[in-house]
């Protein structure tokens, strides 16, 4: 039986090839948002973190990209605020923040960063896509669908490359690695460039990651 997750990805799920070889392809009242200071502090992997905003909790999608910097938001003030702004909680002391800025047909573009709670830091992640795949946009972009593993030891992309979901690729990021921001490599991915052959996304054939 399929999981559920990826029934209710293809239901809302145009159609570009995939895999190597391929083309890559509640709101709260406005407030002035505080800006997040640089730290001097560097990750292991190479993200500079920064002091989280003042009412970081509540601060709304434009407010964080005035509080980050984050300059070219196509996504700024366009659709609802739940579909540009989301949380994934990965454990008791830390978040990952997902700020949409670039709406997609059947998946989103969108800046990850972690937030460390205890440590009151916030700090970009870069979620590189399997070896010879596209996905990831300017910068700290990526699109398609990210979700925190069922085992809760992964951060999981799918980037789908066509709307009917029958091809694309998924990648599996350790929550460990994701915590620190960066540049993060997959340690798993699947992928499947014929969006004909009927194969359906918990059946793609695994792939190099790195």
């Amino acid at each position: 039986m399929l999981n559920c997750r990826y029934v209710c990805i293809l239901l809302m799920s145009v159609a570009v090839p995939a895999c190597a070889g391929s083309e890559k392809t509640a709101v709260q009242p406005e407030k002035a948002a505080v800006k997040a200071e640089t730290s001097s502090v560097n990750s292991p992997t190479g993200a500079s973190s920064q002091t989280l905003p003042e009412d970081w909790e509540t601060l709304t999608h434009s407010e964080w990209l005035d509080a980050l910097d984050i300059a070219n938001c196509d996504a700024e003030n366009q659709g609802s605020e739940a579909r540009r702004k989301n949380w994934i909680r990965l454990d008791n002391s830390t978040q990952l923040l997902l700020l949409t800025c670039g709406l997609g047909a059947y998946q989103d573009a969108f800046h990850v960063y972690t937030v460390n709670v205890e440590d009151k830091t916030v700090a970009p992640v870069m979620l590189t896509p399997p070896k010879d795949e596209g996905g990831s946009e300017s910068g700290t972009l990526v699109r398609g669908t990210l979700y925190k593993g069922d085992e809760g030891n992964v951060v999981e992309l799918l980037h789908l490359s066509a709307a009917t979901g029958a091809c694309g690729w998924r990648a599996l990021y350790p929550v460990d690695d994701v915590k620190r921001g960066g540049l993060i490599k997959p340690k798993q991915a699947f992928c499947d460039g014929d969006c004909y052959n009927g194969v359906t996304v918990p059946d793609w054939p695994e792939i190099e990651g790195e």
